[in-house]
Formats: structure tokens, sequence, C-alpha cells
């Protein structure tokens, strides 16, 4: 505790000498914590988008709709990859591991390290034949109509969670998608929003 990196030591020596320093954080993540490829669950990116709603849809609520492009999953497939009624073979890349050894030089000796099989993608399966309406791939780009129930009382700036709308990804787990409420401020409030939301205040809402 309190040291201050490797306290100035110059470790340009060993760049000279063929070590590839670039790789020393992997070297330590796969010591301390580190995963170091193989499987494990893989999960598409997250998307975030946002919406201008008026004042008085903001106090009662309200529903919306936005066309939204994104990676879904293949519904032919089921996001498999896989020609329906079809097998699966073993990957002779990794030999149905799902990952791949590799030895590493670095300035503290050789390490074997691993990697997810880019072939099939950590599964250690891949199809005999391929699906043809997403060439096997287990994904699709898709637009679809979402439909978003906002809240009453929601505040401007806050966001909505919506599980399973952002981007699939072959054989793993969707993607979330995040709304951002953006509350347009009135130009002009008429007689009965001003009623409402003196009622409203009345009632400590």
């Amino acid at each position: 505790g309190g040291a201050q990196g490797f306290g100035g030591f110059d470790f340009s020596g060993f760049q000279q000498q063929g070590f590839d320093m670039g790789d020393l954080g992997d070297i330590f993540s796969d010591f301390f914590g580190g995963t170091g490829g193989g499987r494990g669950p893989r999960r598409g990116r997250d998307l975030a988008t946002e919406i201008d709603i008026q004042l008085t849809e903001a106090v009662l609520g309200v529903e919306k709709k936005i066309n939204l492009g994104h990676q879904a999953n293949c519904e032919v497939c089921k996001g498999s990859g896989a020609k329906p009624g079809t097998s699966m073979d073993t990957c002779g890349k990794c030999s149905g591991k799902g990952s791949i050894q590799e030895m590493r030089q670095t300035i503290l000796g050789s390490f074997a390290t691993n990697r997810i099989c880019d072939t099939c993608e950590g599964e250690g399966k891949i199809p005999k034949e391929r699906c043809g309406t997403c060439s096997g791939k287990g994904v699709v780009n898709k637009r679809e109509e979402i439909v978003i129930n906002i809240p009453s009382g929601i505040e401007s700036g806050q966001s909505l969670k919506m599980v399973g709308k952002g981007e699939a990804i072959k054989n793993g787990k969707t993607g979330d998608l995040y709304i951002k409420i953006n509350i347009a401020k009135p130009k002009k409030v008429s007689t009965k929003a001003k009623q409402l939301l003196e009622e409203l205040a009345k009632e400590g809402i």
C-alpha cells in the first residue's frame, strides 16, 4: 500500500530485448481476477436514446412509441445460427473447448493465456448447416416499434430501462435499452393545466 508504480524503474531495456510491455496489464489481469478468455456469459450491447414529452404528460403519465433499429435475434434459427432441423459439429479450431491457449513472452517469462475461439465464439460447436436467413450469424438487423410506458410524476433527465430491448448477440443475452426523458418547458401554460397543477400541489403530489 502507498507504493507509487515501480518506484521509477525504467523498463525500456526490456522492450529492446524483445519483451512486449503492452501485454503486462493483460498478464496481471489474468493473475488478479481476470477471466483470461474461455467461456463465460456473453451479452449484447446496451442502447440509449431520449424522447421529449410535455409537462402535462409528465404529470399524468403517457404512452409513447419509438421506431428503433437494432440487432435482434434471428427468428428462424432462434439465435443459434444453425439451419432449423440440422445438428451442430464440434469446432475443429478449439476442439470443442470454446477457447484457445496461447503462449505469451513477457519480462516475467512465458505464460499460457486463453482467449475465446473466434470460429465458434466460445460455444465449442459450429452449425453443420448455416441458417439461410442470418447466414449463421444468429442475429439480423431489425427495425422495431417499441411502446414506452412513462409513469406519472417522472422528472426531466430521468431514464427508463427496458430489459432485453438492446443489441442481441449470438448465443448470448440481449442488452438493455435506456430511454432518457426530457420534459419540454411550455411557452404558455393553459388555464386547465394550471388548475390541474394546483390540485396536484394541494394533494402533495
